[in-house]
């Protein structure tokens, strides 16, 4: 019975070998099912493989199998395979021909799960018998870095700035600032800044296993804040000689008109105007070398408003005027102390085109006019109509009485 059955399986064999691919299947001699494995995981401290066998009788018997020295290696690692077969004449591993019915063979730089498939084959080709084993493939750590610089680390408030970045282990990188993702490497232009501006960014690995810590760079561009507007301020002073007097005194006035801001004042030059007092008269007056009398045509002194006209010209920063006047007091209308105001004003474009005006402190002199002390004269005056009359006759007579006195 068994050497029919041996008889039967022989006659088979030929066609089940040329359906075999990257199965696992061990035949008994004596009729046993088929069986299939895949060394797929690893076994600590030993190999393994798979083997078949197939014949009859002890003198006929035919058997092969292949072992791998690890079961799974790093990238770049390698592997020793061994085959031992029984009954056949040629060997392969993976298509390659071997010598020898047992063996061992080293493979180098294993970079993916690899299977090791070993078919055996007699002279006449009427048995064969396969075996495999599959070595896995770690794949090494990927070092994730990134790098990012910026062309400047200072701008100017309103400035634009270039950001360069590197990447690797990544599928490209993700911005902050509303920017998003962008190419693993590469730069861009970013701005107007007006403020300190960090930039992270944040190299993209898809999905990771929580918790995880990103690989993040930063760049920090620090923004100049804008200056002050430059402004022109002025200042003006004035002074008088006398603070008291009589009617007829001179009294000397000096103006000075300084640019104390940090911009030029100008507009056809600064415009300064003194107003003269009711009880003065204008009679001269003299100006800095830096200053001129009058302004764009009009003169010195115009007499329907009273008004002293000087043009500062363009006043840099710190630079200063002087003008110096000369007026004299006059008797008013009625007799009585008084005093004598004066205040000057100055004005430029920068200041509201002329229409804001800089005022000098007002000076005062105390004018002594006292009025003459009241006198009481009396003047009597008689006249008669007649100078000679007769006894009976009227004389009139007329007295008159005057106030000769203050």
């Amino acid at each position: 019975m068994n050497k029919i059955i041996s008889i039967t399986m022989k006659k088979n064999l030929r066609t089940i070998a040329s359906a075999m691919v990257m199965f696992t299947m061990v035949m008994s001699a004596f009729a046993a099912p088929f069986a299939t494995a895949n060394a797929v995981t690893q076994t600590s401290g030993s190999s393994s493989g798979t083997s078949f066998s197939i014949g009859g009788g002890s003198s006929s018997n035919t058997s092969c199998s292949v072992t791998a020295s690890s079961r799974s290696v790093k990238a770049g690692e390698k592997v020793t395979i061994k085959w031992e077969t029984s009954g056949f004449s040629k060997i392969t591993i993976n298509g390659e021909t071997v010598s020898g019915s047992k063996g061992e063979k080293t493979y180098y730089n294993i970079q993916v799960e690899t299977t090791f498939k070993l078919v055996a084959t007699n002279d006449s080709g009427t048995s064969s018998c396969n075996s495999t084993v599959t070595v896995g493939c770690e794949q090494a750590p990927v070092d994730v870095k990134c790098t990012l610089t910026a062309t400047l680390q200072t701008i100017a408030y309103g400035g634009k700035v270039t950001l360069n970045w590197t990447s690797q282990g990544g599928e490209g990188v993700i911005f902050n600032n509303g920017i998003g993702n962008k190419p693993a490497n590469g730069s861009m232009e970013v701005g107007p800044l007006y403020k300190d501006t960090t930039y992270i960014l944040t190299v993209d690995e898809g999905l990771v296993v929580s918790p995880h810590q990103s690989t993040k760079c930063t760049a920090v561009i620090k923004v100049t804040p804008p200056d002050e507007p430059k402004k022109c301020i002025l200042s003006v002073g004035k002074t008088v000689n006398k603070t008291s007097g009589v009617v007829g005194d001179n009294l000397t006035y000096t103006i000075t008109v300084q640019n104390i801001g940090d911009a030029d004042c100008t507009g056809g030059g600064v415009m300064i105007d003194d107003i003269v007092d009711n009880n003065l008269k204008y009679i001269s007056h003299t100006v800095s070398n830096n200053l001129t009398a009058g302004y764009q045509g009009t003169p010195v002194y115009t007499y329907a408003d009273r008004t002293l006209h000087f043009n500062g010209n363009t006043l840099t920063p710190g630079e200063q005027g002087t003008i110096t006047w000369i007026g004299k007091i006059q008797n008013p209308t009625q007799c009585g102390d008084f005093v004598v105001k004066n205040q000057a004003q100055a004005t430029a474009k920068e200041l509201n085109n002329f229409k804001t005006w800089t005022y000098s402190p007002v000076v005062k002199t105390n004018v002594d006019n006292d009025c003459a002390p009241n006198n009481c004269e009396l003047t009597v005056d008689k006249t008669v109509d007649k100078t000679y009359s007769k006894v009976g006759k009227e004389l009139t007579y007329t007295i008159t009485v005057e106030n000769t006195g203050t």
